[in-house]
């Protein structure tokens, strides 16, 4: 009776382990997603899916801090211009999930080498109040240290986003083509002539880069033991203007 009763406690104990195990492995690092799927926008009627192979970080091109007030604006039928997987909120660094992660989105158009649209989830950061844009990606900022620390905020919840992105769907965070911004996207040939998000971080004078940012996203990996090797070299950047239409593509 005694062995009995010990080997169903090692039983449970193992399958206790293997429950917490997948729990963990389920987990975002250091980040909330609230989900706030996009049931009305016309992309997700769609029902169309991908096979995920990459990231594209988006930065929104207007002083709109809010996710929700994003998730507002584009969970209409009438709203078929656009529609990302999700909005991360300059105020909270919450993210706001509006589309399933392997559902086809309408963030970044095409370009002659096709459409990121068709291989890449695209998550915007929302921007500080406190900007005001003059023409194309040109802005001015009348709180410039605020500015910096919202950018800073939604910078660091996309770290964690992606990395945990990059756990869920197997992919390298270092390798070419994996994350890219909308503006690499471009350089690409697979997205539209955008210049985000790397518009926000030159004009606030901020030590971020998307070599950074990928490097800040494999470190985080490291805490799921996920293996990756190859490194992305420096991107090109573009000079084109934001442009808030033509994503769907």
């Amino acid at each position: 009776m005694f062995r009995l009763g010990a080997v169903c406690f090692l039983f449970m104990l193992l399958c206790s382990c293997r429950c917490l195990n997948t729990k963990t492995d389920e987990k975002p690092l250091d980040v909330t997603i609230e989900p706030c799927i996009l049931t009305r926008n016309p992309c997700y009627t769609a029902g169309r899916k991908i096979d995920v192979k990459g990231l594209m970080l988006h930065s929104v091109g207007c002083p709109v801090p809010s996710g929700e007030r994003w998730v507002k604006l584009w969970n209409r039928k009438d709203y078929g211009r656009a529609c990302v997987h999700g909005f991360i909120d300059a105020h909270s660094g919450v993210v706001y999930q509006t589309l399933p992660w392997d559902h086809r989105g309408w963030h970044c158009a095409s370009g002659p080498k096709g459409s990121g649209n068709n291989t890449h989830i695209g998550v915007e950061m929302c921007e500080p109040e406190f900007l005001k844009y003059t023409h194309g990606a040109t802005f001015v900022c009348s709180n410039e240290a605020a500015s910096r620390e919202m950018v800073q905020r939604t910078y660091c919840s996309a770290v964690n986003l992606f990395a945990y992105l990059c756990n869920r769907f197997q992919l390298n965070p270092e390798e070419p083509g994996v994350i890219v911004s909308h503006a690499e996207g471009n350089c690409l040939g697979i997205a539209s002539a955008h210049s985000d998000p790397e518009h926000l971080w030159r004009q606030l004078k901020m030590p971020l880069n998307m070599d950074s940012f990928r490097q800040d996203v494999a470190k985080k990996l490291r805490v799921y033991n996920h293996p990756f090797r190859k490194h992305l070299s420096s991107g090109r950047r573009t000079k084109h203007q934001i442009c808030h239409y033509g994503t769907r593509g």
